[in-house]
């Protein structure tokens, strides 16, 4: 199994929505960095921690 952990925005929209940008960065820096891009929608309400777990697939 391997573990991965990177960094992502969470963001607000309009109406209230919390929403994470989809964008997975490397380090809490670079995501902050991000911030600035224009194609972001929504105002950025913090930067989060993710992980996940994914399995290895057994070779044949």
């Amino acid at each position: 199994m391997t573990v991965f952990t990177g960094f992502t925005n969470i963001l607000i929209n309009e109406e209230g929505i919390k929403y994470p940008s989809g964008v997975i960065h490397k380090t809490a820096n670079d995501a902050v960095a991000a911030q600035s891009d224009p194609k972001l929608k929504g105002k950025v309400l913090a930067v989060a921690q993710i992980t996940w777990e994914e399995k290895e697939e057994p070779r044949e």
